[in-house]
């Protein structure tokens, strides 16, 4: 996407049970673990603010109402959340996602992840990169 203004839509994976972090997950899902002051999933909706996106949507299962009461304050990016009784993984995350995203490109990130910015933000380095008429998908690997 090389038109700034012409975004992807955003998305952002919070629904995982976090059973590697227990006992801290044992009553906070995973992206509601705090890193440097803020929770992770705070982290990733920010730098998504930075890079433009206004919306994203962001799927919950393990303590979901939790996520759901976090981000329904947020205003920039605004959050739709997509609550899953069942735990569908990644793949089905993103598909009962789709009515909620536009049919453009669709920004996929985790929520429990943490990273240092380079010179220029990950997000906007990825949106640059992607060319739709080249490309299915585009991976950013930390």
């Amino acid at each position: 996407m090389s038109d700034k203004n012409a975004k992807a839509q955003a998305m952002v994976l919070a629904a995982g049970l976090g059973k590697r972090m227990r006992p801290i997950t044992d009553h906070m899902p995973k992206p509601l673990v705090p890193v440097a002051g803020k929770p992770m999933l705070d982290h990733v909706l920010d730098k998504l603010a930075l890079a433009g996106f206004d919306q994203a949507v962001v799927n919950s299962h393990y303590l979901g109402q939790m996520i759901v009461d976090h981000v329904a304050t947020r205003t920039l990016p605004r959050v739709l959340c997509s609550p899953e009784e069942d735990l569908l993984e990644t793949g089905g995350g993103v598909k009962k996602a789709l009515p909620m995203l536009d049919d453009q490109a669709v920004l996929v990130a985790n929520a429990d992840v943490f990273w240092t910015e380079g010179a220029e933000p990950l997000f906007d380095r990825l949106t640059e990169a992607f060319d739709p008429d080249h490309m299915d998908a585009l991976l950013a690997i930390y």
